[in-house]
Parts: C-alpha cells; sequence; structure tokens
C-alpha cells in the first residue's frame, strides 16, 4: 500500500514535456559558415534557430524548452532538427574532410605554379602545385575541411587535380602544341 502510494504521488507531479524532431538541410558552404534557420513549431509559431559551423549529418541541434508543454507544471520539452547535407556534384564529404576539383593546364601541372581556388566555405586560397604533378593527384589543404566543432578538430581539405586542355584557336596556338609533340617523341601516356 505504501509502495503503490507513492508511485501514484510520483505520477501525478509535474511532468517535463516529450521532446519533438524536425529535419533541416544544410548545404556545405552553411556547415562551413554556420546558419541561421526559422523554424515553425506545432500551431505556427516560430523560432530562429542558430546552427553552428562544423555541424555534420547526422548530428541535432537542440532547441530548448521548444518540444511538447510539460504536464502538471512540468518543463517544455526540446526541439531536436536533425541535420542533413545537400549533395553538391562539386564536393565530396568523407567525415570532416572534403574533396575538390581543381583544375589546372597542362603547363602548370608539368612546370608547378601557384594558384587560387575557393574553398566551399568562400574563402579564396593560394595553393602550390609542384611541377610534374599529375590528372588525379591530391593536394591536401590542412585545416581547410569542414571547420572544428564540439570537440572534434577541422577536417582537411583535398584538392583533386584535372589537367583541362585549353582550345586550339588559332595556328600560333596549334604550332605551340606541335612543338610540344616533337619535344617529346615517343611519349605515350600509361593507359592501365
Amino acid at each position: 500500500d505504501t509502495l503503490f502510494g507513492q508511485g501514484a504521488r510520483r505520477s501525478a507531479g509535474p511532468q517535463r514535456g516529450a521532446d519533438r524532431r524536425s529535419d533541416i538541410t544544410l548545404t556545405l558552404a552553411e556547415v562551413y559558415r554556420g546558419a541561421q534557420r526559422r523554424i515553425t513549431l506545432p500551431g505556427g509559431a516560430q523560432v530562429n534557430a542558430d546552427i553552428p559551423a562544423g555541424t555534420l549529418e547526422g548530428q541535432s541541434v537542440r532547441l530548448k524548452g521548444y518540444g511538447a508543454p510539460g504536464v502538471r507544471g512540468g518543463w517544455p520539452g526540446d526541439m531536436l532538427l536533425d541535420v542533413h547535407i545537400k549533395p553538391d556534384t562539386r564536393w565530396r564529404l568523407d567525415g570532416r574532410n572534403v574533396t575538390q576539383r581543381l583544375d589546372i593546364a597542362p603547363w602548370d601541372a608539368a612546370l608547378g605554379a601557384s594558384v587560387e581556388t575557393t574553398t566551399p566555405g568562400g574563402t579564396t586560397i593560394a595553393v602550390t602545385i609542384p611541377a610534374g604533378s599529375t590528372a588525379g593527384q591530391r593536394l591536401r589543404v590542412k585545416g581547410r575541411g569542414v571547420p572544428a566543432s564540439k570537440g572534434h578538430p577541422a577536417g582537411d581539405l583535398y584538392l583533386e587535380l584535372h589537367i583541362t586542355t585549353p582550345p586550339t584557336a588559332d595556328e600560333r596556338q596549334r604550332a605551340a602544341w606541335q612543338a610540344l609533340r616533337d619535344a617529346y617523341p615517343g611519349f605515350q601516356p600509361t593507359n592501365i
């Protein structure tokens, strides 16, 4: 009888409201910079949600007190925003590392160069292309992947080199390509 009475008193007291869940989709640029979303709650009320930089797929952002109302004076639950990343053909995510295509001219691959590129976060960086670079080679830019968050260090940005052949618009440019061919007699790319 005493146990039953204690149990009844406990359940009759204040109870915290249930948590609610909703999905949000971010671009990779928003993952880099952070984002703000206006969330419509059940009942039509709206709240601004700050999504910190570095939040990735599968993580949740908690909005304290925006879940279901409490029962008998209990605290309200929380709203949990489950994060999804919008696919983008320009970048590949692997954990906190990002791979990005970098188009370069054949002479920059052969001779080396310094080129500029823009990261998914919108920052322009200078990258050194080593002499003798090949198509498909990956250059690592430390700490320029997804930003650090919640105890996770920043990822790295990998630039995957693609050698782009310029158009031959006139006879002078055609002659330059012919001179290059003549300078490498017998050269054949390996097709394995």
